[in-house]
């Protein structure tokens, strides 16, 4: 096979691959676990399908839901398929990996968004990701989801803390399992990554909430 005619095979399978590959649009309204609900997908297995993708996605934007390229087209059309349920455990891994992804941004009061968080924002933010809506303030998400032993904590649970001044709740992070959370701290450190074990969370810990299903 001379080299002209090589180039040729090849750029056919390349663009054929593609043809075939199967992607979303982003509508208005989506996040990114409901992308993964129409396709049938667990969020998961839609975040390994588009490793550089960021949680806040926008209407237009195209995402691929389909990793086997190499399948032929169908002649007749085909119904959508009904997403079912994704399991608590994989729903508890695509949390853990949006909260990880905002590591690093700064605490701005009241703010809720890629990079700029407070503390509530954050798990607003994160579950927003999830399909679950919380209410903006860390007392009143106390009131969301079942309560959940210290010693039943799994990653996703959401972790209430005293303020400074002790009190009622002022405070509330992410468990990430190993006995960590995420959380935006302060304006100091933003977001970050905290033992349970430190001094200060031991004395202040007040609860845990389940909001995931």
């Amino acid at each position: 096979m001379n080299l002209k005619r090589f180039l040729a095979v090849a750029a056919f399978v390349v663009l054929s691959s593609a043809a075939f590959a199967k992607t979303y649009t982003v509508q208005t309204g989506d996040s990114l676990y409901q992308v993964a609900q129409k396709n049938g997908l667990s969020l998961t297995r839609l975040l390994q399908l588009n490793p550089g993708i960021g949680e806040n996605i926008k209407p237009g934007q195209i995402i691929k839901v389909d990793s086997n390229s190499s399948a032929k087209p169908s002649a007749s059309v085909q119904k959508p398929a009904i997403a079912s349920a994704p399991s608590s455990s994989s729903r508890s891994s695509a949390v853990v990996r949006v909260a990880f992804n905002q590591v690093g941004s700064r605490y701005v009061w009241g703010a809720s968004r890629p990079g700029a968080f407070d503390c509530s924002g954050f798990t607003s933010y994160v579950m927003r990701q999830m399909g679950v809506t919380l209410p903006r303030t860390s007392r009143a998400q106390f009131n969301v989801g079942r309560a959940v032993s210290r010693n039943a904590l799994l990653p996703g649970d959401l972790l209430f803390f005293q303020g400074p001044g002790g009190g009622g709740v002022g405070h509330v992070g992410i468990y990430i399992g190993n006995n960590r959370m995420v959380h935006a701290s302060t304006p100091s450190t933003g977001v970050i990554v905290s033992s349970l074990s430190e001094r200060y969370y031991v004395s202040h810990y007040i609860g845990a909430r389940r909001v995931l299903k």
